[in-house]
Order: structure tokens, then C-alpha cells, then sequence
């Protein structure tokens, strides 16, 4: 073993519904609140540490023996342990104390840590009481970036001679690495605009200052430059987290690393780059890196750059029970090979417990004020995705389908008569072939039905509608051409067929609405629901909302407004989303309870 990550402590991590998981490589876990990520981390960290704890999340996770004498001659040489004599008893001296901890092992013989290893029944599985070796040994092969860590991994140090000292902890590493200060310097440069480098001036210690601007690396260099810069101790918790991730991550110096919500203390924008650069340094076949995240900015980055071998496990949890279902990159690529689901209104569905899919933003802003006035109704936590017209509702689902997350559609009625966008809808929707294949059919005779009916405007009136409009004055120079191909897209718009589907069931005849009522039922049971006013705008119509229907973001605002003043109603709206809120209650257990 030359190295250090060359050892794999973690033997077999088993994880409720999902079974053993591929320990290699970048694993991103995400899930809702209270779904277990956070702690998931803190299983596998006190397996590793040796720490008694009952496990919260993971089934088990089992961690393998290492050879003794192969595990301490690396870690001598990477500057962990010191061995010597005194008074002819050999001694196990740590030289740093344990990564992002000030907390250090004290010095035993090398007699008692042959005692521990030979008390150490592999794999170890601790149920009661401490793995001493692992307590130990074990902390020294795991970079755990909790939020208290990353705040004060990167604190000034005392320097060393690295001609005759190993290096003893991460900033003497990154001091040995040229290429890892360089990429560090430009990654905060890019994200923070400001200069990151270690200085070494003072000569007794190592510190990281910090500048808002570049400088040549002779000033770099300076004491008398270095002496009116601030330390990174001054600053920020963002800037702080941001490097202390980037360190661990470029440096690489344990088999393990866990980093829990790298987003926290950073806005979006760093989430993102944090994120970008995760993707690109913590995927290694030679290493594991676990980064639970809430944050659809860090998922995007990483998603942006690592496709390939990135595994995703989503968490949930129910009634304090727990299941995980993994993604693999195979399966991922597929997903997200559209540009539109990389979009943060998508990737927040991921980290929440249901998602309602919907054609654009007025529909999520009405929606959603419904669904905050049934909050005393309902407790489940529904994210509206928005994918801006029919054409991405059916790649949205796909990629919650494939994580597992329950869905429904809400969709303007006239859908049925749009063949291809209805299709990929309902084949996303629903896993019966023959019972598609009915929806089909039967969506294709009521558009058929539809369009046999006459245009809500007569022969006569379209001429004389064209007549007005022909008799005006047609001066381009001042607007009139505007005006003219408004009156134009009205005559059209009252000539369109389909157009009867916008103002909703009641304005269809008997033969043609019955059909239709029943469809929209079958709809509902696979999560498709369909507007049965016909759009948006035709909902509340008893209700005096203020803004014009011709501006569906104006109206929808307004008419949220207006559902918040009213609270919870029975009907109209109201009764619209108690069905999808039932729907999806029903489906999230469905979800969490299927094998």
C-alpha cells in the first residue's frame, strides 16, 4: 500500500429497500427534508471513527480490517503517526490531529494498538461499546466536511520543514502541491472574485490570505504584502466552506470523504460553481466522496460536469422509516439529456416530496396559493415545476419517474386534441400498454367529435368582421398594421374548433362532454389532470379577480392574491387540487411501500 487512499475501509454499505451500494467513485444523496441524508453521513462516519451509534439510516455498514503494518507504515509516511523509543517502549505519537478537528489522539504503545487490532473481529459491525482501533486509526482515513468542520479546517497552522518533517495536516499538503494552489487560486478567483494562497512568510506559521483583487505572484510572496491582507479566519462562513471543500477535494488525501450540504452559507451562483467542482474532483475510482445536498443549484453543477460514473441515491422517509432508490449514470444520462431538465425549477422537485407538473408560471402561481390555502387539510411537502408549455411535461416526468418521486400533470383540457404531446404524456404517466393505447383511442374520437362542430362565429359575421377591418385606415408608419392583425387573430381565434376545448366541458354538447367526463376520470387515476373549466383563466369565474385574462401572468398574480385573502373554499379551484392532494397522499405511500 502506497498510499493512503489505497485502502477501502468501507467493506459494504447497505442501504433499506436499495441494498449494498457500489462504495466507489462520486455519490450524491438527495431527498426531502428529514429524509436522512445528513445522517446517513454520520452512519458511515462513526462506523469508520469506531464510534458506538446506533445506525439511523443505513441497514448496515461494515467496515473491513486493514493490514496492521502496511496501514501504519502509510501512515508514517504521510505524516499521520511518529513511531519511538522510550525507555525501550516503542510509542505511537500522533503528529496532527484529526482532519477538520483540533482534536487529537493521545500517544499509546505500539503494544496497545496491537491489542486493539487484534481485538478488531472484521468486518466491524459495532453494536455495543467502541472499536478502540478504529476510534483511533480509523478517524485518520475519512475527510468529513460537516458545516462546524468546514468553518475551521482552514485556520492557520504551524509551518514545518518539509526536508526533514512529513506533512502533518491538509494546508502543509496543499503547501507540497503546486498544482492544487493553482487551481484553488483560480476557482475562488472565478467564484468569489478574490485571491486565495498560502502564506508562508512569518515563517512559524501557514495561514490563507486572502485579497479582493489579483496579485503577481512577487506580492504573493511579500511580507510587507501579506502583513496588511486579512487572514481567511476574517472572513465570511461562504468563503470559508467554499475553500475548505476545494482543499479536501483537490488534495484527495483519504479514501473517504463526506461533505453534508456544501451549499450552506453560499448563494445560488457559488452553489452552482461548488457544485461544478465537485463534479469535477470528487469522482474517483480510487476514492469514495458521499455530498448530501438540498440544493438544486449543487445538484446542477455536478450534473453539468459528471455524468458518466455518478451514482444518485434519493432518501425518503415515513413514519421514521426509511428507503433509498438509486439512479444509475446510465439511467441518469437518459434523463437529463434534455437542456430544459437541467433547469433549477426542475431539480427542485428532487428534494421534495411530491412534484405537480405544470405548462408555465401563472399555472404554478395559482396553484400553488391553492394548495397554501388547504395547508391545514393536507401536510405533504409538493413542489410545482413549471416547464414552460405542453412539449416538456413528458421529460419532466420521466426524470421523477425514474427517482421515484410521486407525480401528477395539470394540463389545460384542450391536451387531448394535441396527439403527439398527449401520447408522450399518458406513456410516461402509465405502465399499461393496452389501457394507453385506450386513452389514445378514445382522446382521438372526441377530437375528431370536436371538430366536427361548427365555429362559435357564423359565415356571416366573419365577413362582417373583415369588412371593418379591410375598411380602416392602413398606415404602417403609425401602429395600424398592429391593430389589424389583432382584429385578424380574433376572426381566427373564434374560427378555430378546438377552441371550444379552452372554455371547458360545459360549453361541449351532451354527446361530445360525456365522453370527454369520463376520459378526464381515467386520466386522474394514472396522474393526469385536466383542467376541466378548460385553462387557467376560466377558473374562479365567480370571483371577481382583477386583471385581464388576455395577460396570464397578470391574471394568475391577481387571482393568487385574491385566493389568499379567501382561504380554503369548497369548490371550484379548491375541489380541483383536494383531488390532486388525495392522488398524491395516495401515491406517496404507494411509492414508499412498493418493493
Amino acid at each position: 500500500m502506497k498510499h493512503l487512499t489505497d485502502f477501502k475501509p468501507l467493506q459494504r454499505v447497505i442501504l433499506p429497500e436499495l441494498g449494498e451500494i457500489d462504495c466507489s467513485g462520486l455519490i450524491l444523496i438527495v431527498g426531502p427534508n428529514s429524509s436522512g441524508k445528513s445522517q446517513f453521513l454520520k452512519d458511515i462516519y462513526h462506523r469508520v471513527s469506531g464510534e458506538h451509534r446506533e445506525l439511523v439510516v443505513a441497514e448496515q455498514v461494515d467496515v473491513r480490517k486493514p493490514e496492521y503494518d502496511p496501514l501504519l507504515d502509510c501512515l508514517k509516511r504521510e505524516g499521520y503517526i511518529k513511531t519511538s523509543f522510550d525507555q525501550s517502549v516503542e510509542k505511537i505519537r500522533p503528529m496532527t490531529s484529526y482532519p477538520g478537528t483540533t482534536q487529537g489522539g493521545t500517544e499509546i504503545s505500539v503494544q496497545q494498538a496491537l491489542s486493539w487490532y487484534q481485538a478488531f473481529v472484521s468486518p466491524a459491525t459495532p453494536m455495543t461499546g467502541r472499536n478502540e482501533f478504529l476510534y483511533y486509526f480509523g478517524r485518520m482515513l475519512v475527510t468529513a466536511l460537516f458545516l462546524h468542520i468546514r468553518l475551521t479546517s482552514v485556520n492557520r497552522v504551524g509551518m514545518f520543514d518539509y526536508e526533514t518533517q512529513p506533512i502533518q495536516n491538509d494546508l502543509h499538503a496543499l503547501y507540497m502541491n503546486d498544482e492544487a494552489k493553482s487551481e484553488l487560486l483560480r476557482e475562488v478567483l472565478t467564484t468569489f472574485s478574490k485571491s486565495v494562497w498560502l502564506d508562508a512568510t512569518r515563517g512559524s506559521s501557514l495561514c490563507l490570505r486572502v485579497s479582493d483583487k489579483p496579485l503577481p505572484v512577487e506580492q504573493r510572496h511579500s511580507p510587507q504584502i501579506n502583513q496588511t491582507l486579512r487572514s481567511i479566519e476574517d472572513e465570511g462562513d461562504g468563503l470559508k466552506c467554499y475553500v475548505s471543500t476545494c482543499i479536501a477535494l483537490l488534495l484527495g488525501r483519504r479514501p473517504i470523504c463526506l461533505i453534508d450540504e456544501p451549499e450552506m452559507c453560499l448563494h445560488p451562483p457559488q452553489a452552482y460553481n461548488l457544485g461544478r467542482f465537485i463534479g469535477k474532483y470528487g469522482e474517483s475510482p480510487d476514492k469514495v466522496t458521499f455530498v448530501a445536498t438540498h440544493s438544486s443549484h449543487v445538484l446542477r453543477g455536478i450534473l453539468q460536469i459528471n455524468q458518466q460514473k455518478l451514482q444518485i441515491i434519493r432518501l425518503t422517509q415515513h413514519y421514521g422509516k426509511f428507503k433509498a432508490h438509486l439512479v444509475s449514470s446510465e439511467a441518469l444520462k437518459r434523463c437529463i439529456s434534455k437542456p430544459t431538465v437541467l433547469a433549477e425549477s426542475i431539480l427542485d422537485g428532487i428534494f421534495a416530496q411530491a412534484v405537480a407538473v405544470v405548462e408555465a408560471d401563472g399555472d404554478r402561481t395559482l396553484y400553488q396559493a391553492v394548495w397554501e390555502s388547504l395547508g391545514k387539510e393536507n401536510q405533504l411537502d409538493i413542489h410545482f415545476a413549471a416547464v414552460n408549455g405542453t412539449g416538456g411535461i413528458a421529460d419532466s416526468c420521466n426524470l421523477y419517474k425514474n427517482l421515484k418521486i410521486p407525480i401528477v400533470v395539470i394540463a389545460d383540457l384542450d391536451i387531448v386534441a394535441n396527439t403527439d404531446h398527449f401520447k408522450q404524456v399518458i406513456t410516461e404517466l402509465a405502465s399499461d400498454i393496452s389501457f394507453i393505447n385506450d386513452l389514445l383511442e378514445r382522446a382521438s374520437k372526441i377530437a375528431f367529435a370536436i371538430k366536427q362542430l361548427p365555429p362559435s362565429i357564423s359565415v356571416q359575421e366573419v365577413k362582417s368582421q373583415l369588412e371593418v377591418a379591410i375598411s380602416n385606415k392602413m398606415d404602417w408608419s403609425k401602429g395600424d398594421d398592429e391593430k389589424l392583425q389583432k382584429q385578424l387573430n380574433e376572426i381566427a381565434s373564434k374560427l378555430k374548433k378546438m377552441r371550444s376545448l379552452k372554455q371547458g366541458i360545459k360549453a361541449l354538447p351532451e354527446d361530445v362532454a360525456h365522453p370527454l367526463i369520463v376520459l378526464l376520470d381515467d386520466l386522474k387515476k394514472i396522474g393526469l389532470f385536466l383542467v376541466p373549466v378548460g385553462e387557467l383563466e376560466d377558473w374562479l369565474a365567480e370571483e371577481n379577480v382583477c386583471g385581464s385574462k388576455s395577460k396570464k401572468s397578470a391574471w394568475a398574480t391577481a387571482a393568487a392574491t385574491l385566493v389568499r385573502q379567501m382561504g380554503a373554499q369548497d369548490g371550484d379551484v379548491w375541489d380541483f387540487m383536494r383531488e390532486i392532494a388525495n392522488y398524491l397522499q395516495k401515491n406517496s405511500k404507494l411509492c414508499f411501500f412498493e418493493t
